[in-house]
């Protein structure tokens, strides 16, 4: 019963077949290829509008690519206190922009415009001071809860009456869409995004992208991406995964698949004493308290899951479901439960 990430979930067949067929073939180096190529005319339909579109090899270096290219060196970038670039990518996104990360208070990893306005307006811009020039959301965020789409649009103009560039860390992005039954442009540029990771990784695929709605922001990817050792010799095996996985609205399925078993996974254990949930269950992630016991008998069951440990004899469960998790597994996960019970 796989339920640590759902990072440890394979590749869709759709991917795992373009893969085989492009790397069974020659093809021109560093992103010169015709996939590659075609990547800006794919994601410019999807998202509805020009985009430029660069596929990366993992979600650290899409943020920290993408950050650099929407911020200016030695500021500021603000995000929300425990996001994922602050707190588990070891100075990642630092590194590539010679920035500072601010963490902003927030709920569940959402902040709010009115709580960005007041600390955007304690800066003034001195040769002493550290200001912001770029902020980053995260959607869903590090609890599996989303920004709805008009907090989005009210972040975006606190952060641009201020002269900030938005950067959208989207690692779930597409099981964000799927809940909130939005396009990806109502997911992304209409609601002020300069600058998209989109996350594939997480949802069949072995690639990320960076997709830029800031088009002159654009212009500075590949030779910041030069710099960082990520102008990768066979970029085609990353565009041929990409444009697989957003062939035909599939990507969405498959969110909408791990969507589906968290809820099901989530109204099953509402009803197991000793089991609680931490925050509502919006995507594809579950926070559950429970007791030491519960979480040595889960185990011995054999499910496997991530902890954060308490020192009161109780355990936060983190349990993460993926486009491959089946009903029955969910079944099996909370027939153990109620025995733990």
């Amino acid at each position: 019963m796989e339920f640590a990430s759902d990072n440890t979930a394979g590749l869709s067949a759709e991917v795992s077949e373009a893969l085989l067929t492009e790397g069974a073939r020659f093809g021109p180096a560093y992103g010169g290829d015709q996939v590659t190529r075609d990547l800006d005319r794919l994601f410019s339909d999807l998202f509805e509008t020009e985009v430029r579109a660069f596929p990366v090899s993992s979600g650290t270096a899409a943020n920290g690519l993408a950050l650099a290219c929407v911020s200016v060196p030695h500021t500021q970038i603000l995000c929300a206190q425990g996001a994922h670039l602050a707190t588990d990518e070891a100075t990642g996104p630092e590194a590539f922009t010679a920035c500072r990360l601010t963490e902003l208070p927030n709920v569940g990893g959402l902040i709010d415009a009115a709580g960005l306005e007041a600390k955007l307006g304690q800066h003034a811009r001195p040769p002493h001071s550290l200001f912001p020039t770029a902020l980053s959301v995260t959607q869903a965020t590090e609890t599996g809860q989303l920004y709805p789409l008009e907090r989005l649009r009210g972040i975006s103009r606190a952060a641009r009456g201020h002269g900030l560039k938005l950067h959208m860390d989207g690692a779930r992005f597409a099981n964000a869409l799927a809940r909130l039954k939005a396009t990806p442009a109502e997911g992304a540029w209409k609601v002020g995004v300069d600058v998209l990771s989109f996350g594939a990784s997480k949802n069949g695929a072995a690639a990320d992208a960076v997709i830029f709605f800031d088009l002159k922001a654009a212009e500075r990817f590949e030779r910041t991406a030069k710099r960082f050792g990520h102008t990768l010799c066979k970029t085609r095996l990353l565009s041929a995964q990409l444009a697989a996985h957003v062939h035909d609205g599939r990507w969405l399925r498959r969110a909408e698949n791990a969507n589906a078993r968290a809820q099901e996974l989530a109204a099953g254990l509402a009803g197991v004493e000793g089991m609680t949930l931490l925050y509502p269950v919006e995507t594809n992630m579950l926070f559950v308290r429970m007791s030491l016991s519960a979480e040595a008998a889960l185990r011995a069951r054999g499910a496997r899951f991530f902890v954060l440990p308490s020192d009161d004899g109780h355990v936060t469960a983190r349990l993460v479901t993926n486009f491959q998790t089946s009903p029955d597994e969910v079944g099996r996960l909370l027939d153990a439960a109620r025995d733990a019970a």
